[in-house]
């Protein structure tokens, strides 16, 4: 069924926790402090690829979230009253909606009569919605800024179509429980989302105009990520010398063709880490992607990603 919904509610917050959690994602409600009650609603709704969760709470709680490590974005609307998520330091009041990036561990203070939805997004079916010269779209959600307003504009529009994916604010019959409409429903988030959610373009590493020789090498390197790539060789399928290539890169991303080869081959790392089956061990990956000393791989691994090559593998087989 493209369309699956679960909701709860209650003033016990250890009942709430073992009502919401499931095997890969372990959530825990707690008072907010002692003699203070406890009420709070939780809808939870699926629709195609994308999950939704909508909240009530009457007096406030702690929530903390752990969860499988999964590669997707989170868009948190709190319609009324704040949300303060602790291990990002952010505060988001009524009227703000923040992104959340890859985390697999939430520790969230919700304050008192606070209404609050979020949309989770798999980064694969953003990448999917990039132009066709963008050659690094995971690099370019990069840019995407970490908190906005959401009361006009665009963004009035995304609140309102994740409302519709949250179905149990409205009568049964107006949503869209077909394949054709949930998947229309899906697409007008998505669309709308990547199309107006504020970016901060000192961080963008593409531009949308490239020198023809940039754009060769990064088709080769897409194609050739696994393999040994010398400079030379990436110049004459760029059709430019070594010097004029590394002039390119630097002009247009900042950093030498070597650098980067060596995040395309992370990157392809990180993916492979949360998503392959659990036979497959880290030294696999690695080597496969061109990374055969483990302690260096390790390193640039845990700069890159902020955790090591083992935390992010041990979160994606639920070890």
């Amino acid at each position: 069924m493209p369309y699956e919904h679960f909701h709860a509610s209650n003033i016990d917050p250890a009942l709430l926790s073992k009502q919401v959690s499931k095997s890969n994602c372990m959530v825990r409600y707690n008072l907010l402090q002692d003699g203070v009650g406890f009420d709070h609603s939780v809808s939870i709704n699926t629709l195609e690829s994308l999950a939704t969760l909508h909240s009530v709470s009457q007096h406030g709680c702690r929530i903390s979230v752990e969860k499988e490590a999964q590669d997707r974005l989170e868009v948190h609307f709190v319609e009324k009253g704040q949300y303060r998520f602790e291990i990002e330091d952010r505060d988001v009041n009524a009227g703000d909606v923040c992104l959340i990036r890859d985390i697999d561990e939430l520790r969230i203070v919700c304050a008192p009569e606070t209404t609050h939805m979020c949309v989770a997004i798999p980064v694969d079916r953003c990448i999917r919605l990039f132009a066709a010269d963008v050659d690094d779209p995971r690099a370019e959600l990069g840019s995407f800024m970490d908190m906005a307003r959401f009361d006009n504009g665009a963004l009035n529009t995304l609140h309102g179509i994740a409302s519709l994916l949250c179905g149990d604010r409205i009568s049964e019959d107006t949503l869209p429980r077909t394949s054709l409409g949930a998947s229309l429903l899906e697409e007008a988030f998505l669309a709308t989302f990547m199309e107006n959610w504020p970016k901060d373009t000192s961080l963008a590493l593409t531009p949308r105009h490239r020198p023809h020789h940039v754009k060769k090498a990064v088709e080769w390197i897409e194609a050739h990520a696994s393999q040994k790539i010398q400079l030379e060789e990436l110049a004459r399928a760029a059709g430019i010398n070594a010097r004029s290539l590394q002039a390119g890169f630097r002009e247009v991303y900042g950093i030498s063709p070597v650098a980067y080869i060596l995040r395309t081959r992370l990157q392809r790392v990180h993916h492979e880490l949360l998503t392959a089956s659990p036979e497959v061990t880290i030294s696999e990956i690695a080597t496969k992607w061109g990374f055969t000393h483990m302690s260096d791989f390790a390193k640039r691994y845990r700069r890159m990603f902020g955790r090591t090559p083992s935390e992010a593998r041990g979160r994606a087989v639920g070890t």
